[in-house]
């Protein structure tokens, strides 16, 4: 019970940082992708940064850090990544859509992020 109560509180937790996120003023302290692409670090069980802005189409490289799987999942299926292994990379391209984008690992759901496309 105690295991359930616990991944609850991480997966509300989670949810807040990514609403709380959506409100941000984007003009200064949102990460934008640089000249060589756009990145998203996976390290402690959290995606970094939490909220990336890209172009449409850009090329987005997920790394992974930790000691385990994780993934990259769009929550309307229109981008994701295989199970990334400790030192794993994969990129995938961000929609050609403009809009906001929430993603998950879909190892560990309770991870959960925002990828902002213009």
């Amino acid at each position: 019970m105690h295991h359930v109560t616990s991944r609850l509180v991480a997966l509300l937790a989670a949810s807040l940082l990514v609403v709380g996120g959506l409100a941000l003023d984007t003009r200064s302290t949102t990460p934008r992708a640089s000249a060589s692409g756009a990145h998203i670090e996976i390290a402690n069980f959290a995606y970094s940064p939490a909220r990336l802005v890209v172009t449409a189409g850009e090329r987005v490289t997920v790394t992974n850090t930790d000691n385990v799987d994780h993934t990259v999942t769009a929550a309307d299926g229109s981008f994701a990544t295989r199970d990334l292994a400790k030192g794993q990379s994969m990129s995938f391209f961000a929609p050609r859509r403009p809009g906001v984008y929430g993603y998950y690992c879909a190892i560990h759901q309770f991870m959960q992020a925002v990828l902002v496309v213009r």
